[in-house]
């Protein structure tokens, strides 16, 4: 098993990887979040370590916030007129 790491976690090599990723959504429960993927293939311990550190970075009234989703996960995009 090969490792890499990144901001003091460990990441671990694709196949060995979980099915969790890091999701920046709204933080206003819009019906369009314009949802943005914020991290690799990880596992989820992992991802939830991510997404603490992200939520943690920023007020609670922050407009965004982030979120750990299991893959598969389809991303919802934006409002588009």
């Amino acid at each position: 098993m090969t490792t890499h790491i990144a901001n003091n976690l460990q990441f671990q090599h694709p196949e060995d990887m979980g099915k969790y990723r890091v999701v920046e959504t709204c933080n206003f429960d819009s019906d369009y979040p314009d949802e943005k993927w914020a991290s690799p293939v990880l596992h989820q311990k992992q991802a939830e370590k991510v997404a603490a550190i992200f939520n943690a970075a920023v007020p609670n009234t922050f407009d965004r916030f982030w979120k750990v989703v299991q893959l598969p996960y389809k991303l919802v995009p934006g409002f588009e007129p």
